[in-house]
């Protein structure tokens, strides 16, 4: 009989493990460490390495960066599991870690595969060229300095659709002719000057719940070209992607992004490719504020024009298809997937 415990609480994870382990024939105590779960008694290296000493095998799962708010230190923490009979479920890469997970022992995956987004019946997929009334929306969500200053640079172009719900002055001077009522009405009432914008609020789509950041904004996309995308989080040789990625990948659309360097050669692991996304220039550029600039004169030098739009369409077309096939995939064989790794490790334990 195998018996999992918790250290942590986490539903997802718990679920995962004992999904995957269902029906295993095996007496064996697997312990699920939940990395972004811990309280502050349960921060502490010597208690986590007692607690994986307890267990026959762990799972270490950080569904979200390694950083957090912890008095931990990271590399010190992997120094001691890595030597123990630990294996990690990671859903975001740090090159930097001076001591990372072992990969042998490792499934790394990317976040916004785990949760599905909200496509409207009514959403048009255009792969190709068809007039809209904006070129580029942008919907920065909650309030951070990076996006601020985006939006600052792009909020007078009347070429762009921009919405800043999550910041407590811009958000009564955004766009709101394409918002939807009830996502308008979700965002608006909440008051931001004290504390961060709520997405994870839920709506009912189909009889189904989704949290408002996971919904298509489909008149948004219906009127508009291409997206301009600023991650959650930005760090160098850190990459952590959400649903502000995965919507316009989703749903074949090009879009322009800020976020991490490198987040070309992260994706292209999971058979990815951007060669003719205008991003691809710049995505390297390791120093941010170049990074930033080359994004925003990348974005000027197609507002407005409309004989570029239409050639980025046929230019990027088939990667945008190929891209969204390849999300198709990895989000509907996620569970599947994850599911084979759990399975193995437990019965080689």
């Amino acid at each position: 009989m195998i018996e999992i415990t918790n250290y942590g609480n986490s539903l997802s994870s718990d679920a995962w493990i004992r999904e995957a382990s269902y029906k295993l024939n095996k007496n064996l105590k697997v312990g699920i460490i939940n990395w972004w779960w811990l309280d502050k008694n349960q921060e502490n290296i010597e208690t986590i390495s007692s607690f994986v000493d307890s267990q026959d095998i762990c799972f270490f799962v950080s569904e979200e960066i390694y950083f957090k708010y912890s008095d931990v230190n990271i590399n010190e923490l992997f120094s001691v599991l890595n030597n123990k009979n630990v294996y990690y479920i990671m859903m975001s890469e740090d090159y930097a870690l001076l001591t990372p997970p072992f990969m042998s022992k490792c499934y790394y995956i990317p976040w916004f595969f785990k949760s599905r987004l909200y496509i409207d019946k009514n959403l048009k997929i255009d792969v190709d060229f068809r007039t809209k009334k904006y070129d580029f929306n942008f919907l920065p969500g909650s309030k951070k300095s990076n996006r601020t200053l985006l939006y600052k640079l792009l909020k007078d172009n009347n070429h762009i659709y921009s919405s800043y719900y999550g910041h407590p002055t811009f958000k009564y001077t955004s766009n709101t002719e394409l918002e939807s009522p009830e996502q308008h009405e979700a965002l608006i009432n909440q008051d931001v000057t004290t504390e961060k914008l709520d997405t994870m609020v839920f709506l009912a789509k189909e009889g189904k719940n989704y949290t408002l950041s996971h919904i298509i904004p489909t008149n948004i996309y219906n009127n508009t070209h291409f997206d301009i995308v600023c991650e959650t989080y930005i760090r160098d040789q850190h990459q952590f992607l959400t649903e502000k990625t995965a919507k316009p990948i989703a749903t074949g659309r090009l879009f322009y992004w800020y976020s991490s360097p490198g987040m070309v050669s992260y994706l292209e692991k999971y058979g990815f490719s951007f060669s003719t996304y205008p991003g691809s220039h710049y995505d390297q550029y390791s120093d941010h504020v170049i990074r930033l600039d080359a994004l925003v004169e990348s974005i000027e030098q197609v507002a407005g024009n409309t004989e570029r739009i239409k050639q980025l369409y046929k230019e990027t077309k088939d990667e945008r298809i190929h891209n969204k096939n390849v999300y198709e995939n990895c989000t509907n064989n996620f569970f599947d997937d994850l599911y084979k790794w759990i399975r193995q490790v437990v019965e080689n334990a």
